[in-house]
């Protein structure tokens, strides 16, 4: 071993052994990865649609842009995709079916038999009739223009559509303005969201990684943070609001129903609002299904605001809303970490309590995440005044070194201002 190297790995364990001892109610280690900063790299293109690779190495992950109508967006998407959308589908199946187990909790008794005897995929299919009634034209038509332009069924895209109806995932919140902010951007938002659970690292999601930016012919550009074939929202960020989930453990007893519009279609629509209060309104007057807690943050004002919200339940949270020992309030934080609400862990707490004033969108990619050990399946982070996001996703299949969950891979640097004015070329086109 060369003395450069024997002084990188000193240097590296002093780091981490001083955050271990600096937040010791903290099981994670800093991730020491620098950020990928290189632009996506031009895949291909087809009418209303390029695809092009971001990352590097082995943390690749996809980026589309897709222009036009529901249809055409989604038929785009089909097209960029027609290899790897039948066999994702086969994957997610295989997946969902050794799922059973923690579906079944979730369903009526009498779709729980169903599924034990005719299978997993019966549950997906009876939640998209349930939502049906309510779920706007377009994301119908989207999905049917994804399963045309890939050449598969749309019931196997409408099924892959429902998972998020079906198994709850944990997930952190982090909306860090003001105050929190002050010293290093001056006051201006960040927002933080990770994903725990839907399967976690073991997911075969992690091997079709998405972020898929909509040029619609009306309306804000919007960016998806998700998976090929996946047109809902669980993580999103658009030039006017963004949005993150986390899942709402215990509700008051009959908040939920399986009558109404599926969450992750929900929350797609607030993306397009024309700012936080308007997608408020908007997430108000839907009609809702599940139990889950969102955050939400404004590109205009810099604001924040924490939902909890199911089908009869709507509660807003700003930074002064929750206060008890494991969760203190910090002026210009509004988090919730990924344990059942309230939390008893201490983690955010002492991170918080060193780096409010201090925070960045880097720090909560490398510090913040990785020392609560939140994102096991992937991991975002808003910057909303220089519209920067930093992406990373779990560990993909066909890679056997580096950390399992997201919050251990690279990060990826995103410049979100030049994707959304990713302008429409000629199909083929570089």
């Amino acid at each position: 071993m060369t003395a450069r190297v024997l002084s990188v790995l000193l240097l590296a364990c002093a780091q981490l052994a001083r955050a271990s001892s600096t937040f010791p109610m903290c099981n994670g280690t800093v991730n020491e990865i620098p950020a990928h900063t290189d632009a996506p790299i031009f895949v291909r293109a087809v009418p209303n649609g390029r695809l092009y690779n971001g990352g590097g190495a082995n943390d690749t992950f996809f980026v589309m842009h897709v222009y036009g109508t529901p249809y055409q967006m989604g038929y785009a998407h089909g097209q960029l995709f027609q290899k790897e959308i039948p066999l994702g589908l086969k994957q997610f199946y295989a997946w969902i079916a050794d799922s059973i187990q923690q579906i079944l909790p979730w369903l009526p008794p009498e779709i729980a038999d169903l599924v034990v005897k005719y299978g997993a995929p019966i549950a997906l299919e009876w939640s998209y009739n349930m939502t049906h009634p309510f779920t706007p034209s377009k994301y119908d038509e989207e999905m049917q223009g994804v399963a045309d332009g890939a050449g598969v069924s749309v019931w196997d895209i409408r099924n892959i559509n429902m998972i998020a109806e079906l198994i709850r995932a944990q997930c952190s919140v982090i909306g860090a303005n003001g105050p929190a902010t002050r010293n290093t951007l001056d006051g201006t938002l960040l927002h933080l969201r990770t994903l725990d659970g839907m399967g976690g690292a073991t997911a075969p999601m992690k091997d079709y990684a998405l972020v898929t930016v909509y040029h619609p012919t009306s309306g804000p550009a919007v960016a998806n943070f998700g998976w090929v074939s996946f047109i809902g929202t669980v993580t999103g960020f658009s030039q006017t609001v963004g949005v993150g989930e986390k899942f709402w453990n215990n509700p008051p007893a009959h908040s939920m129903s399986a009558h109404g519009e599926a969450w992750t279609f929900i929350t797609r629509d607030l993306l397009s609002a024309p700012s936080l209060d308007d997608a408020l309104a908007t997430l108000h007057s839907a009609n809702r299904t599940c139990a889950v807690m969102l955050g939400l943050g404004d590109h205009a004002t810099n604001r924040f605001v924490g939902a909890q919200v199911a089908a009869h339940q709507y509660n807003l949270f700003n930074d002064t809303s929750i206060n008890y020992p494991e969760h203190p309030i910090y002026p210009g934080i509004v988090y919730w970490d990924k344990y059942d609400q309230p939390s008893n862990n201490f983690c955010f707490m002492q991170l918080f309590a060193h780096y409010s004033g201090n925070l960045t969108a880097p720090l909560l990619a490398t510090t913040v995440a990785p020392l609560a050990q939140t994102g096991d399946l992937h991991a975002a982070i808003f910057d909303y005044h220089n519209q920067i996001a930093y992406f990373a996703n779990a560990r993909k299949s066909s890679v056997t070194s580096g950390g399992l969950n997201s919050y251990d891979r690279q990060f990826t640097r995103l410049d979100m201002a030049a994707l959304f004015a990713e302008p429409q070329h000629g199909a083929g086109s570089g």
